[in-house]
């Protein structure tokens, strides 16, 4: 997604600017993640696109796949929160993955998907990358 040189200068501006943070930590613990929440709520900003590649595969089916979703729900969300991952094929193609590729990128709206997965959780990890869960209309208290 950095190929072309104007790219790169988009992003480069949004590091300059303190807009894109690179965050070093499990995923999920109760650590990193939510000092990163507690920063974007002390700043008063939400959200715009957390890329979470593909360690969402080795969460999935352990303890750390429920704090992972804690983690993810405490930051300050907007509705168009988006979640970008990568699935790497693992022997069950993803729906988005182009043909002759081995991985696939996706745009998932993060409270949405974090709803549907509290609400039923996904069963396989593969469920978990595919399910697909269209944002609702905010609910009131």
């Amino acid at each position: 997604f950095l190929a072309r040189d104007a790219d790169f200068r988009v992003v480069q501006d949004l590091e300059r600017r303190h807009r894109v943070w690179f965050v070093v930590g499990d995923f999920g613990k109760a650590g990193a993640l939510r000092r990163v929440a507690a920063e974007l709520g002390r700043q008063k900003l939400e959200l715009s696109t957390f890329y979470v590649s593909n360690v969402e595969q080795y969460l999935f089916g352990t303890p750390a796949w429920n704090e992972w979703l804690g983690n993810l729900a405490a930051l300050p969300l907007s509705g168009e929160s988006t979640l970008v991952r990568s699935y790497l094929d693992q022997g069950r193609r993803h729906p988005a993955q182009l043909p002759g590729h081995r991985t696939a990128s996706m745009l998932v709206p993060v409270r949405a998907w974090i709803d549907c997965e509290r609400e039923k959780p996904s069963r396989t990890y593969f469920g978990a990358v595919t399910r697909s869960c269209p944002p609702r209309a905010p609910r009131i208290p």
